[in-house]
């Protein structure tokens, strides 16, 4: 398949751009995982999830189909994945259309967009059905989460995520960003085209950026449900989009990768859906660890996460 280094335009955010894969290349491309390693070792993070989208639907970027993008993710119940509305991730119906989700993933070599092929200690199943937040926004990428169900419960552990600090990132803490995707970096002006990804997991660790310092980079786009990190040469970019910001502390996840002004330009920190912001969202889908006492009632019977029944969920938004 075509894979292309999505610089996903939105007219709102002045040159920003989404940290997807996407199909339009137009903006201000970068450098991916910029500044970090090889994941060692291979799958410490086993709710670490690859999302891989595929298209047969032709455009001006990508004439010979199928058309592909990656995204991140991270189990968070044992049939859910969190990861970004902007994503726009699809329904899986059959090999080179919709997304497959890849669990406890490491390494892309050979891996064909199917979810048939058998993969040593990873999971890959279809996405069979995806909620994105009702007051995502994609002008602002304000509230920028979906949540994935997948068609059965994963045997991998989820990860933890922290409601409980909403001031995470404020004292410069040592946060930790981990993906795949592009491993050249373009400098703002440039023409884009399409960039080589990276075929093994790849993780940087970033120091939190007080809320008030990125305001006073980004302005009003960024909003209390978004937190910011990052360094100069230290950053997530294209194709990470939706993966997991953790603790370095407690390997706990505080936020989501969305967007930034290019990656790891100095005074330019990458910008974060906060978690603790969407705590009641993602009980009322089934993510039974951010339910306080007993999951919603919809959950009953069906498979959920923290320790409890769950599940479900219906489908709606994100496709593209």
């Amino acid at each position: 398949p075509t894979e292309f280094t999505c610089v996903y335009p939105f007219s709102s955010l002045s040159g920003s751009i989404a940290r997807a894969e996407a199909f339009n290349a137009t903006g201000n491309p970068t450098t991916r995982i910029v500044g970090g390693s090889e994941v060692s070792p291979q799958f410490k993070y086993e709710w670490y999830t690859f999302l891989y989208k595929c298209t047969q639907i032709a455009s001006a970027s990508c004439t010979s189909p199928p058309c592909c993008y990656l995204c991140g993710g991270s189990l968070v119940a044992p049939n859910k994945v969190l990861t970004a509305a902007h994503c726009e991730i699809t329904t899986y119906a059959s090999a080179g259309e919709g997304t497959i989700a890849y669990v406890n993933f490491h390494d892309r070599t050979g891996v064909a967009h199917d979810a048939t092929q058998a993969l040593a200690t990873t999971e890959n199943v279809g996405v069979a059905s995806v909620v994105n937040h009702p007051q995502y926004d994609s002008n602002t990428v304000n509230y920028d989460f979906a949540i994935l169900t997948l068609p059965s419960d994963s045997q991998y552990t989820p990860v933890v995520l922290d409601f409980d600090d909403a001031n995470v990132a404020e004292s410069g803490e040592n946060l930790r960003v981990m993906g795949f995707g592009t491993t050249t970096q373009y400098q703002s002006g440039s023409t884009p085209s399409p960039n080589p990804t990276s075929a093994k997991l790849l993780e940087v660790t970033v120091p939190g950026v007080a809320y008030a310092t990125c305001v006073n980079t980004y302005g009003g786009l960024v909003r209390d449900t978004m937190l910011c990190a990052g360094a100069s040469g230290l950053d997530a970019c294209q194709g990470d989009s939706g993966g997991p910001l953790i603790r370095v502390s407690d390997s706990k996840q505080v936020g989501v990768v969305s967007y930034g002004y290019g990656c790891a330009w100095p005074n330019n920190p990458g910008v974060y859906a906060r978690v603790t912001a969407v705590k009641s969202w993602m009980c009322e889908n089934c993510v039974t660890q951010a339910c306080d006492g007993s999951p919603p009632q919809a959950c009953d019977g069906s498979s959920g996460g923290g320790g409890s029944s769950g599940g479900g969920g219906s489908s709606g938004g994100g496709g593209s």
